[in-house]
């Protein structure tokens, strides 16, 4: 695998979406459209079809905000001194060969205070032209599991050590506690697990990533990087 093999575009939808006449919400929702340029009817009905989840994706997420967040966002407005909470979407291609797109989208909310961000992935196979799970790329069985959560909690612990981030004295407890091993995209080098802001430290303003060293979890691994 060598990444990075098809371009991608970013799309992008924005939109202050009012209530009762009154603007209360600003919406950035970028995504990606890949570019169809192969030969191959295989290739080109798989970027078809990615390009078709991140689109439809993006505009279910813009209806939910319309239609169901904004009387919040109202509220919200109002405690805030009429200041307009936010919606972000975003996307990063992590990794791309001839086989494997692995791509991840983060969805952040301003309420005026903090922002709260979620992260979701999305590993395709050109293959089986769909999103596949984490079972078909990687070894899931508990005893998996429990040497994973021991290699992030290592480079967690010399982080520590370090001083690069300030953990929750419990980190080494969450990790175990909220490890989910479909919480993954591939990069380069390995495999990149992930926690939600918030779950590691409260002074963490983003995802708390974890790289794995492709050497250091060859054997679990049913593809290779």
């Amino acid at each position: 695998m060598t990444g990075n093999t098809r371009n991608v575009f970013t799309k992008n939808i924005k939109k202050h979406i009012e209530y009762k006449g009154t603007p209360v919400l600003s919406v950035n929702l970028k995504y990606p459209e890949f570019e169809e340029l192969s030969e191959t009817k295989a290739e080109r009905a798989f970027i078809s079809k990615m390009n078709k989840f991140y689109a439809e994706s993006a505009r279910r997420y813009l209806d939910v905000l319309s239609k169901s967040y904004v009387k919040n966002a109202s509220k919200i407005f109002e405690k805030n001194g009429n200041t307009e909470t936010s919606c972000v979407m975003n996307y990063n291609v992590a990794y791309s060969d001839d086989d494997i797109v692995s791509v991840f989208v983060d969805i952040s909310g301003f309420d005026g205070n903090a922002v709260k961000t979620s992260r979701f992935p999305q590993l395709w196979s050109r293959e089986k032209s769909a999103i596949l799970p984490a079972s078909y790329v990687m070894d899931t069985s508990s005893k998996s599991k429990t040497y994973l959560k021991e290699l992030i909690t290592e480079i967690a612990d010399k982080n520590a050590a370090r001083r690069d981030f300030s953990y929750y004295d419990n980190y080494r407890s969450i990790i175990k506690r909220k490890f989910d091993v479909s919480n993954f995209y591939i990069v380069p080098n390995g495999v990149a697990f992930f926690y939600d802001n918030g779950l590691l430290s409260a002074s963490m303003g983003d995802v708390c990533v974890f790289v794995l060293p492709s050497q250091r979890i060859d054997g679990l691994l049913k593809i290779t990087l």
